[in-house]
């Protein structure tokens, strides 16, 4: 079993701002556009920080700075480890991760990807056509693909691997998924969009404008970008995003466990404390 010490939510957390760290670092020295997107974004404005029940981040990058970062993280061979479909022959999805090789998770009712730690998750977004009808079947066609690879990567059971045929059909839904995506370049488009993740659905479509520039903003102790059109973003997503919601939906979105490699344990020598 190579899972070793689990690893506490206050120190998920501790990785999870280094890995963001380091990826804002490789950014600003490639030249490369980010910014902090969905409920982190909402976190930064509303806290100055993580939303206080959440336990992720996540990240837009415009697709072709999003595809030289995750080029330029796996060469260099360090702490980190960008997980997408073209680095993991069971990766399921059409963004990637940005994960600690030094963790282990596992997420409750979802196929376990090999070697997939604690992590950042990197959207990237495309351009979109001015034709509403060829965007319209973008999304739709890229929901029906999406349904189909997450009945595919259902779990009955904790740590259950995918199996050999469905790696196969997993591996051509995300080809699909990203291949629908991409048809369209953000330089060539008056609007952008997050294709490939649809729970918003065209309520991610917004005027390239809004992305165009971006502003340093404190979350926990340290600064990172978001988009200076913030406002209009989230209001597309959420309504009244600086408003909590009701008691009973603060919680993670997707509970997970962690762990602490063994042969991370044995260098880093860790005892009862995580």
């Amino acid at each position: 079993m190579e899972n070793g010490q689990s690893i506490t939510l206050e120190k998920r957390k501790e990785i999870q701002l280094s890995i963001l760290k380091r990826v804002h670092d490789l950014c600003e020295q490639n030249n490369l556009y980010y910014f902090l997107g969905g409920g982190t974004l909402i976190g930064a404005v509303r806290h100055k920080g993580y939303i206080p029940w959440d336990d992720d981040i996540d990240l837009m990058m415009p697709r072709e700075d999003y595809n030289r970062l995750l080029q330029i993280i796996n060469a260099s061979r360090g702490r980190l480890y960008a997980f997408w479909a073209g680095s993991c022959p069971d990766y399921p999805y059409a963004y990637a991760k940005i994960s600690d090789k030094r963790t282990r998770r596992v997420t409750r009712g979802c196929c376990k990807i090999s070697r997939l730690g604690i992590d950042v998750e990197i959207f990237p977004y495309d351009g979109i056509c001015n034709r509403e009808k060829i965007t319209k079947l973008q999304y739709k066609l890229v929901r029906n693909i999406q349904k189909i690879r997450d009945s595919l990567t259902m779990a009955e059971k904790e740590g259950q691997e995918l199996s050999g045929a469905k790696r196969i059909a997993v591996k051509a839904c995300v080809w699909l998924i990203t291949k629908t995506a991409c048809i369209f370049k953000v330089k060539d488009c008056e609007k952008v969009g997050c294709i490939v993740a649809v729970r918003f659905g065209e309520k991610e479509i917004v005027k390239k404008e809004l992305f165009a520039k971006r502003v340093l903003v404190d979350f926990e102790q340290y600064q990172f970008y978001i988009p200076q059109g913030y406002d209009t973003y989230l209001k597309n997503l959420y309504g009244d995003y600086m408003s909590l919601p009701p008691r009973k939906d603060r919680r993670p979105e997707h509970p997970l466990k962690a762990y602490w490699c063994r042969d991370a344990e044995r260098r880093r020598g860790i005892g009862s404390k995580n």
